[in-house]
């Protein structure tokens, strides 16, 4: 079993996901009131930062979760908990630390990358360039468009 507190912009803990061998569970932080229960998940994606995209230098691990519920579809738990789906399944989720607190959350599969704040992916043809540089500068440097795809907010188990 594996504990992680997910992060909201500015820095404020929103939720704490429990990852066991059979379900994921999210509780409010503030309250330690289960919110959300995933089960028979297929796998989970621990939001790492990486140096390898320019990166903050602070190791930050389990500031948002990516989990797999069946072929190509995802729940994403950051400040809130939304749903989606792809094109191709998710091979690789980085959740990059930025200026002030913020978070870059983003999934790559063999041929797109998967912008989670943006709810955007863009075609994966540019090396080892993190995918939020790229989409910040897609029309002025690269030319190309981004698409949208959608994002669901799912229905907690409480309002409370």
């Amino acid at each position: 079993m594996k504990t992680y507190q997910t992060l909201e912009p500015g820095g404020g803990k929103v939720f704490e996901v429990v990852v066991m061998k059979t379900k994921v569970l999210v509780y409010k932080v503030e309250d330690k009131i289960q919110v959300y229960e995933i089960k028979n998940y297929k796998k989970v994606f621990v939001g790492k930062n990486s140096k390898k995209y320019g990166a903050h230098s602070k190791p930050f691990t389990g500031l948002s979760i990516l989990v797999e519920v069946k072929d190509r579809e995802y729940i994403f738990i950051s400040h809130a908990i939304t749903q989606f789906k792809t094109l191709e399944p998710i091979e690789t989720f980085y959740s990059q630390m930025g200026n002030n607190w913020f978070l870059y959350p983003f999934a790559l599969t063999s041929s797109y990358a998967y912008l989670l704040i943006e709810n955007k992916y863009i075609k994966r043809d540019f090396g080892d360039l993190d995918p939020y540089h790229v989409y910040y500068d897609f029309k002025k440097v690269w030319n190309r468009k981004a698409y949208t795809f959608k994002m669901k907010r799912t229905k907690l188990l409480t309002n409370k």
